[in-house]
């Protein structure tokens, strides 16, 4: 069979041109669940990131409630993980909303563009909410959906109907031409019931109006990670400053970050050691988007001084 042959089977078969799965047309990251650099299984507070680059905001006062990255084989053909909402024993919830927003510089390619936007979900056990997916903008700069509440500016959204299989949808819209903010999400705004789940995987958000198979946006999964640590980063080891100190000398080291960074991150030290200093944290810190360097005080003079520190760094809008 010819190439041309082929593509007219390819294109009468699924009604219309067959796309390539191409590595960066998808302007999700993490569309398919792989990264949960923050590791925790429950989040109980009404606004934090989940997963990499998800957001939940507004599940009300439901301390049980959770999201957690699943991957146990049973979510949709192609996806070995994907992302739970469960909806905590005992507690109902008047909305709920799970987004991602992107940053300026990836909106400004699609300012007056068609886009459309795909992804696989299931309600695996059952809700009586009502649940809807869609795409919104704002003019404002980098900003988190959440923070200026632009779910009133909607693109185009798609309602999502109660399914115990999972079930693939999809919404097409065009971005206005001075969106300078642009999120996708999914929510509900009437009551979920306890121990209800909402699940989803495959997210993908691409120019065009036909929607295509999913691909990372990072292409390869050591591309999609870099994606996730321009936003968020934990660091993977100890960094150490040792050698002879002075006592009330304050003493320098350099952490240098996996990838740039999207802007100056806010730090936090996670662990601590020392010897011949006060405290093992460092005292002081200067970030930029590359590296962070770090000072502590000696309150001894030694020649075998050290500090170390593990750090997580975030830049998420």
């Amino acid at each position: 069979m010819s190439r041309a042959q082929l593509t007219s089977t390819v294109e009468q078969n699924s009604a219309g041109a067959a796309a390539p799965v191409v590595g960066g047309k998808n302007f999700v990251i993490n569309g398919g669940m792989d990264f949960n650099q923050r590791g925790s299984a429950a989040v109980s507070a009404t606004n934090a990131y989940c997963l990499d680059r998800w957001y939940v905001s507004g599940f009300g006062s439901g301390a049980n409630n959770s999201f957690g990255q699943i991957g146990t084989g049973d979510g949709p053909a192609n996806f070995k993980n994907y992302l739970r909402y469960g909806q905590g024993a005992g507690t109902t919830s008047t909305n709920f909303f799970l987004s991602q927003s992107l940053e300026t510089l990836n909106v400004i390619p699609l300012q007056g563009k068609t886009v459309t936007f795909s992804f696989w979900y299931r309600t695996a056990t059952a809700f009586t909410g009502s649940w809807t997916a869609g795409i919104y903008t704002s003019t404002a700069t980098d900003s988190n959906i959440n923070t200026l509440w632009y779910y009133g500016n909607t693109v185009a959204s798609v309602s999502l109907t109660n399914s115990s299989g999972w079930s693939y949808a999809k919404v097409t819209g065009i971005i206005p031409s001075n969106a300078n903010s642009l999120a996708v999400g999914f929510s509900s705004t009437t009551n979920i019931v306890a121990n209800a789940t909402f699940d989803v995987t495959g997210v993908q958000l691409e120019q065009g109006s036909v929607a295509t198979p999913f691909s990372r946006a990072g292409g390869t999964l050591q591309g999609e990670l870099a994606l996730c640590q321009r936003y968020y980063e934990v660091s993977s080891g100890n960094t150490i400053f040792s050698g002879n100190v002075t006592s009330g000398v304050t003493y320098y080291t350099t952490a240098s970050f996996k990838v740039t960074k999207r802007t100056s991150p806010s730090v936090t030290f996670t662990s601590q050691g020392f010897t011949g200093f006060a405290s093992g944290a460092p005292t002081s810190y200067q970030s930029g988007n590359t590296e962070i360097w770090c000072g502590n005080a000696a309150n001894s003079t030694t020649n075998g001084g050290f500090f170390q520190f593990t750090y997580v760094a975030s830049a998420e809008l």
